[in-house]
């Protein structure tokens, strides 16, 4: 028993040094529209579509690897379609959904009320991990979706995990 919680301290050490050297650069990108900010990561190839209610910012690593930042003003379609991501998800993108890993309510701050999900579906033939974390602040729905090969995720967890981590709002 000693020996799985010296090597569960172990791994807890090596993943945070992992990302405080992660040599991966920074940049902060900032929605006046949508109030909120997030640091993202610099050397990715970055694209954004802005539709007035609703903006969506592309960050690619890889063709296999990235993260999707969605905003858009919450009305009561926005709040029920988010709140059944599952049901319309699994139509699309994700209808080989294969496991739901992990669905959690996070404190991200006072003014965010966030939910963590972690699912791993097939794109391609390739097993794709997949971490999103769901956000309202005052009248925003705003939504984080980091996916990579499940072989690579954990390659660029520290990046993801740092993207998440610094999601502000300016309300």
């Amino acid at each position: 028993m000693l020996k799985i919680i010296k090597n569960i301290i172990f791994l807890l050490i090596l993943i945070y040094a992992a990302e405080i050297y992660s040599l991966e650069e920074f940049v902060k990108f900032s929605s006046g529209q949508f109030k909120y900010s997030v640091e993202i990561p610099k050397s990715w190839r970055r694209s954004q579509i802005n539709l007035g209610y609703k903006e969506i910012l592309f960050l690619e690593k890889n063709m296999n690897t990235g993260i999707k930042i969605y905003a858009a003003y919450s009305d009561r379609d926005e709040i029920k379609k988010w709140a059944s991501w599952k049901e319309w998800y699994i139509k699309g993108t994700g209808r080989n959904l294969k496991l739901i890993l992990e669905k959690n309510n996070v404190h991200v701050s006072s003014k965010i009320d966030s939910r963590l999900v972690v699912f791993q579906y097939s794109r391609r033939n390739r097993k794709i991990l997949n971490r999103m974390l769901i956000s309202r602040f005052g009248n925003v729905v705003q939504v984080i979706q980091c996916s990579a090969p499940v072989a690579a995720f954990y390659k660029y967890d520290a990046v993801f995990n740092r993207v998440m981590r610094s999601l502000q709002t300016n309300l």
